[in-house]
């Protein structure tokens, strides 16, 4: 079985993202009750007009961010343990099938027989599995440490690229 302990930091990153979900979705919410309440007090309607757009403005919507949040950030926690699961699952399946892959390929000598192979041991497995996730956590750690990059990158460059825009409007706007 796998150690859970040693992986005692996946609950931690499912919970921060958890967490993260759910002020994301309330963030939305409040803004749809800015939203609500600000077209309620300006628009010059009716006060049964206002009430009405408060809540098909604020209250409503409000209310569906905060639960799809909640709803979501219980799926992706879900989720996340599931695929943990299903990946230690499927790389013990990999050992097992290169073991018999191995057994099979190994060509043996007259007097030999598939007994006399070495099995490998559950510690064995258990330490490739911890091996398998460290290697798939840093390449995920990589790729999001990479997107982060060509985010700054782009931002800076549509930057660049107004400062541009602006300069040569203004040139072009001076004579």
């Amino acid at each position: 079985m796998l150690d859970r302990a040693s992986f005692s930091s996946r609950t931690h990153r499912t919970d921060q993202l958890a967490q993260a979900t759910l002020r994301a979705t309330n963030l939305l919410a409040v803004a749809c009750l800015f939203f609500g309440t600000g077209c309620a007090a300006l628009v010059p309607e009716s006060l049964e007009q206002r009430l009405g757009s408060l809540f098909l403005y604020g209250l409503i919507p409000a209310v569906a961010f905060h639960g799809g949040g909640y709803i979501l950030s219980l799926v992706l926690g879900a989720t996340i343990e599931l695929c943990e699961m299903l990946a230690a699952r499927c790389f013990r399946c990999a050992v097992h099938l290169l073991y018999l892959v191995s057994t099979w390929l190994v060509p043996l000598s007259p007097g030999a027989s598939v007994q006399s192979l070495p099995v490998p041991t559950c510690a064995k497995v258990n330490d490739f599995t911890k091996n398998a996730f460290r290697s798939i956590h840093h390449f995920y750690w990589r790729a999001d440490a990479a997107t982060y990059e060509f985010a700054c990158w782009v931002i800076r460059s549509v930057a660049r690229f107004l400062i541009r825009i602006q300069s040569t409007w203004h040139s072009h706007r001076g004579r």
